[in-house]
């Protein structure tokens, strides 16, 4: 970049973390380490809502969404009662954005939908340009990444359309957000080169502006594809310039995505606690602010870490967070959706009510009475949505729903079915003639003549008077359910946020059996039944999670119990090794010292055992050693320890003695048990052990004195002639 850009905002400034907005209303640029807007006291309402909207867009980038939805929401109103196109296009392309970063994936691209439509009837190019970049950027989030460059592109050619922008400060910024976003898109697509490319092109438009924010977004990408190729420390100083910055002005929410990469690098490079570190502090944040995505971000990568440094039980307990924390976006925006279908229902019977308190001044009775009959019907409506969104079982669901559509309309016949994208089928998950359950098959989306095919494909509600008139008079070449005596049908999709999740449908034997009034109700209902369908696939996917966790946590700690035992014992013989005896040697010593009796440490070296080696292997070696700690373990107590320390080398602890007599025997005992001879490949072998007895608290006060002086005991009796014991004291 040509040099450092010290202002937040300048010109068309940028409150987002991933857009620029062109706002020529009373902005002004703030000094360093100040926050970025100052709301300006006004009588004017329209200027009031611009300070609004800029407060809405400097606390976002603090990290405050609730405070930020609350400006945002003033604005609103005001930009709404004045209607203010230009000022409600903001608003929506903020709201877009806000709801992103808290994860509400649907009412980002409704409000950026929104702001598009309004853009394009006040002919506004900017605003219209800005729109396709906000719905590209929500669905570059979301990984539909090629999506994402089509609406960048429908930029691209608004840009070259928009002759009258041409070399103005509005064009320099929107080419720049252009430049950024197709290398976000590249790098996303793992096209390192182009991205680069593109990167080059943005540090180059941005030579004309001077605003922080650009700065930082072309770092951050200039950081990613240093990292790619490789380059990690220059992408660390990117990173850490970038975050200087961010800090600097305040900017939590760069802040927050930038922590995320750096974490990463230090993760490549090793550096577990420093990564650990970084991803504790985006958890931190984010959290502190109801930024769920980048919370389950962080917990992720946090895990990744803790698995890398080997430390399994924080890995499992993050993955654990992590899964939880999706369960909860996913949960937010369930009850999001159920909210505004509510809502939604007591909006339409506060009208129809207001409507009949209308007509009851007029006495228009018969409009008031048949108002009053839908208000009830609306009524019904929302008590069975509730009731329906309260059960997770789809043939539950699909019974609740058959009940309540018979108090409300003629119903012959019923099915359910959802929708299988991977094969491409209807699956009939409820299907009801006269009260009586059917079974029917698949139902293939290539039979575009069957009704609920054509209905899945339209995405449209269809009703027909007289389905067995409308074939044979070729009215309508469309089929119904196979088996299925039908003349009234209504076929509905089930959708949400513009995606397919099921058909629902009813039938009568009558003629002309509904009316539009019954579709719409069907498809108020429908509403509610797609919510449902989602909620139940949504707890079945949890429990596959936790299943799959559950697995993940029994392997991890079976491994972890095998890692330890192979860290503290030895792998031939099963005994404890060196390791692991220090570690009961300085128990036992504190057991001792607690109790005020004797402990003894025996150091044993086998007589003879090189010959064994030198003769028939090392194969029968560890056979013969083998052998041996099984006769020592068999000549010690329950409560006593035995450990391999070397070759041939044995340890063993005597605990709770009350003076030296009981090593004396114990010592004895071992050397009896030896005497025996080995046999080995069919040949008599003879072994002697020679013992080295040192006494706690007489020989050493620690460990490692009492294994050296056991040790010296031992020399004495090899010196001596082997095959016998010795205390390090002689008493």
């Amino acid at each position: 970049m040509s040099g450092p850009m010290k202002n937040a905002s300048s010109g068309m400034s940028d409150f987002y973390p991933s857009f620029l907005l062109p706002m020529t209303e009373w902005e002004e640029s703030p000094g360093e380490g100040e926050p970025l807007i100052e709301e300006r006291p006004s009588t004017d309402p329209i200027q009031l809502a611009w300070s609004y909207i800029r407060k809405a867009r400097s606390v976002l980038l603090l990290s405050r969404t609730k405070e930020a939805q609350e400006w945002a929401m003033k604005a609103l109103e005001l930009f709404k009662a004045h209607q203010h196109t230009r000022g409600l296009v903001h608003v929506f392309l903020f709201l877009g954005i806000l709801f992103l970063e808290q994860g509400a994936l649907e009412k980002s691209l409704e409000n950026t939908t929104l702001a598009i439509e309004l853009a394009q009837n006040m002919k506004s190019p900017e605003l219209e340009i800005l729109g396709f970049h906000t719905v590209g950027q929500v669905l570059l989030k979301t990984g539909e990444v090629h999506e994402a460059l089509q609406y960048f592109l429908q930029a691209d050619k608004k840009i070259k359309e928009a002759t009258s922008l041409q070399g103005s400060k509005v064009f320099y910024e929107l080419e720049t957000l252009l430049f950024i976003n197709l290398g976000e898109a590249f790098i996303a697509l793992g096209e390192t080169d182009n991205g680069a490319e593109y990167f080059a092109l943005a540090q180059e438009a941005a030579t004309h502006l001077n605003n922080v924010t650009v700065e930082i977004r072309i770092l951050k990408g200039l950081a990613i594809i240093q990292k790619r190729r490789g380059f990690r420390k220059e992408a660390m100083e990117m990173l850490e310039r970038a975050i200087e910055e961010a800090q600097r002005y305040s900017l939590r929410l760069y802040l927050i995505e930038l922590w995320l990469e750096l974490g990463v690098i230090h993760i490549e490079l090793n550096e577990y606690d420093r990564a650990i570190q970084i991803f504790t502090d985006v958890v931190t944040e984010s959290e502190k602010n109801g930024l769920f995505p980048y919370v389950a971000e962080g917990y992720r990568n946090r895990s990744l870490a803790y698995e890398a440094s080997l430390n399994f039980r924080e890995a499992l307990s993050d993955f654990k967070r992590f899964h939880e924390t999706l369960e909860h976006i996913s949960l937010e925006q369930s009850v999001s959706r159920r909210r505004d279908a509510e809502i939604l229902f007591e909006l339409e019977k506060a009208q129809r009510e207001a409507e009949i308190f209308r007509l009851r001044n007029v006495e228009l009775r018969e409009h008031k009475d048949a108002l009053e009959r839908s208000n009830r019907q609306i009524q019904a409506v929302a008590e069975a949505g509730k009731a329906i969104t309260s059960s997770l079982d789809i043939q539950e669901i699909a019974r609740l729903v058959q009940e309540n559509l018979k108090t409300l309309m003629e119903i012959e016949g019923f099915s359910l079915a959802m929708y299988e994208e991977a094969q491409e089928q209807l699956q009939f998950v409820f299907c009801v003639e006269k009260n009586e359950p059917q079974s029917l098959p698949p139902l293939s989306l290539d039979d575009s003549c069957h009704l609920l095919v054509w209905v899945v494909q339209h995405q449209q509600s269809i009703r027909i008077d007289d389905l067995e008139k409308s074939l044979a008079e070729g009215v309508s070449p469309l089929r119904y359910l196979e088996g299925v005596s039908a003349r009234s049908v209504i076929g509905i999709p089930l959708t949400l946020g513009g995606t397919i999740i099921g058909t629902l449908s009813i039938h009568s034997q009558k003629r002309k059996a509904y009316s539009e009034e019954d579709v719409r109700l069907l498809e108020s209902i429908g509403t509610f039944v797609a919510i449902a369908i989602q909620n139940s696939q949504h707890r079945q996917e949890l429990l596959r999670l936790n299943e799959a966790l559950r697995a993940e946590k029994e392997a991890l700690e079976q491994l972890t119990r095998k890692v330890s035992r192979l860290a503290n014992h030895d792998g031939l013989t099963g005994l404890p090794n060196r390791l692991l005896l220090a570690e009961l040697l300085e128990r036992a010593i504190q057991r001792s010292k607690r109790q005020k009796t004797l402990l003894a440490v025996l150091f044993m070296d086998l007589d003879n055992f090189k010959p064994i080696n030198d003769t028939f292997g090392h194969q029968e070696g560890d056979r013969a050693l083998v052998e041996v700690a099984h006769r020592i373990k068999g000549a010690l107590r329950a409560s006593d320890v035995i450990a391999r320390v070397g070759g041939d080398e044995f340890v063993v602890l005597l605990m709770d003695m009350d003076n030296e007599e009981g090593a004396r025997l114990v010592a004895e005992k071992i050397i009896k048990t030896l005497e025996h001879p080995l046999y080995i490949e069919g040949q008599l072998c003879q072994l002697g052990v020679s013992i080295g007895i040192a006494l706690y608290p007489h020989d050493g006060g620690s460990g490692d004195e009492l294994i050296r002086h056991a040790d010296e005991a031992m020399y004495r009796i090899k010196r001596a002639g082997k095959n016998g014991y010795t205390f390090y004291s002689v008493r």
